[in-house]
């Protein structure tokens, strides 16, 4: 083998990482009745997380009694809520999710990883996100 062929490996060969590409959260088929890109875990940076379940149910983990059923809301960009997201029923009231999909500001305030999909749970301090585990 020839000296030059030694120190230049074939890329396959490459100790370089995997580039990894999350699944990003997709409104719209969200409302057309697909939630496949926000089904799983998340989790925020204190450990608490959030489960979203194909059947329409979410787990949090500070309440005691779950799942609880959801139905997403869509963003009015002209009104208050200016993002996609969850209203979840609970024994006394309910919370909302509200969806962040990459590259989507929180209007505010924003201390997040835009570069990733990401969510907010009820009244939540706005650096408080939750990403997929």
């Amino acid at each position: 083998m020839s000296e030059s062929a030694s120190q230049n490996p074939p890329q396959s060969q490459s100790a370089a990482e995997p580039v990894v590409t999350e699944q990003d959260i997709n409104p719209g088929a969200i409302f057309n009745g697909d939630i496949s890109s926000i089904a799983g875990k998340w989790e925020d940076t204190k450990g608490d997380y959030i489960i979203i379940n194909s059947d329409y149910t979410v787990t949090h983990s500070s309440t005691q009694s779950s799942p609880h059923p959801f139905k997403p809301y869509e963003a009015d960009y002209n009104q208050f809520i200016a993002n996609p997201g969850l209203v979840v029923r609970a024994e006394i009231g309910g919370y909302a999710i509200t969806l962040f999909p990459i590259g989507y500001h929180n209007t505010i305030g924003d201390q997040s990883n835009i570069d990733r999909p990401r969510l907010t749970w009820g009244n939540s301090p706005s650096e408080d996100y939750y990403y997929r585990k």
